[in-house]
């Protein structure tokens, strides 16, 4: 998806899925081998999940703040993405 047009005439803050890669990251780093047994890879999962369960529990009663996040932009499409778009809903119509 090429967002360069919309990005210069737009304030973009995430413009990538950084905290979907920041998450592997540190699942990877989580593994001491590139190919883990099922017993190593649940009990990974298992020790995330709750640390993310606490983590969130914290936030809730005030004992942890919330990661501070950029602001949302609006971002407005432009009308050669709309005619794309009604040119494919057309050919999927067709094929139905």
């Amino acid at each position: 998806w090429n967002i360069h047009a919309i990005a210069e005439s737009t304030d973009i803050v995430n413009c990538t899925n950084n905290a979907l890669e920041r998450f592997n990251r540190d699942l990877n780093e989580s593994f001491t081998t590139a190919h883990p047994n099922l017993m190593t890879f649940m009990a990974v999962i298992k020790e995330k999940s709750k640390n993310y369960v606490v983590m969130l529990d914290d936030i809730r009663h005030h004992r942890q703040r919330a990661q501070e996040h950029g602001n949302l932009v609006g971002v407005e499409l432009p009308a050669e993405y709309h005619r794309f778009c009604g040119k494919q809903s057309h050919i999927t119509d067709r094929v139905k």
